[in-house]
């Protein structure tokens, strides 16, 4: 960059302008630049100004190996229960990146902090040991939710952790999902979606969709966005796409076995369009590129 503009602008210009993967590459030219990108003003400021681009990362089992794939969510998308419970996501005060790890008997939850390097023991508002897991996690606002299955009680419920006062909680649900044993979460433009998998007197397979609602803008906390009826090859959603589509997993027969493949659905059209992405044990969730390190 031209040395007759001063460092000012060109720190402005940069910060607006340039994606993640350049600014790291900007990080080799000196020290001063070194030090400037990786100041946490400067990654502050970038990620506000910056529309950074969205993506979902999805990992699925081929045999017996884990593979991982990124796909930009954007108008461009080609449309072709553990021992140990770990949950990731960025304190938003201190912007500060965290790993908290549960054990299996529920008995025990430690937080790792990426800035001291230290792990550190939680204590309140533990858990009962009956909870068992999910593997899958949704992070809004410096909040992380799980879900969990009570033995005890045979009931589905919602733990969350605040990344920020690093204790946890439980999220309220409506009377007609309280007794469900079988809910899984997800997340929609920045809100927790709750699915709600049941069969009902026919025997007919179904999932209610419903969307946490922002507080003070009704009464009810709760919307219901869509009710999908499952078919015999059609295995679960995934995620969401920011546009509202659905990614669901579906299975059908290939060279006498039996594979499954990503899908977009889209719930008005009843549409299913394969992604190209084969394996089993699908998790997707959506992230964004940032500078923290």
């Amino acid at each position: 960059m031209s040395a007759n503009i001063p460092l000012e602008i060109q720190v402005e210009i940069i910060k607006r302008v340039l994606p993640v993967k350049s600014l790291i590459r900007f990080k080799s030219v000196s020290k001063q630049w070194k030090s400037l990108i990786d100041s946490s003003e400067f990654i502050n400021d970038h990620n506000v100004n910056q529309a950074r681009p969205h993506h979902l990362l999805i990992r699925y089992r081929v045999d017996s190996e884990y593979k991982y794939v990124s796909i930009a969510d954007d108008d461009n998308l080609v449309l072709p229960n553990g021992s140990v419970s770990v949950g990731f996501g960025v304190c938003p005060k201190t912007s500060d990146p965290k790993i908290v790890n549960i054990t299996s008997d529920n008995l025990k939850a430690e937080v790792y902090t990426l800035s001291s390097r230290t792990w550190n023991s939680v204590s309140r508002n533990l858990p009962c040991k009956s909870r068992a897991f999910c593997v899958q996690q949704v992070v809004i606002d410096g909040v992380i939710y799980w879900c969990t299955n009570d033995w005890s009680t045979y009931k589905s419920r919602i733990i969350s952790f605040d990344l920020t006062r690093e204790e946890f909680g439980e999220v309220d649900l409506p009377d007609c999902l309280g007794q469900r044993i079988l809910l899984r979460i997800s997340e929609f433009n920045e809100s927790l979606v709750v699915l709600d998998y049941r069969t009902d007197d026919s025997g007919k397979q179904g999932c209610d969709v419903w969307l946490t609602l922002k507080s003070g803008i009704q009464k009810s906390p709760y919307k219901k966005l869509l009710t999908i009826t499952k078919s015999p090859d059609y295995l679960a959603i995934k995620g969401f796409r920011k546009n509202g589509q659905l990614i669901v997993g579906k299975s059908y027969k290939r060279d006498d076995s039996w594979v499954a493949e990503l899908h977009v659905y889209e719930p008005g059209l009843e549409h299913n369009s394969g992604l190209g992405i084969f394996g089993r044990n699908f998790m997707m969730t959506s992230y964004t590129e940032s500078l923290l390190n």
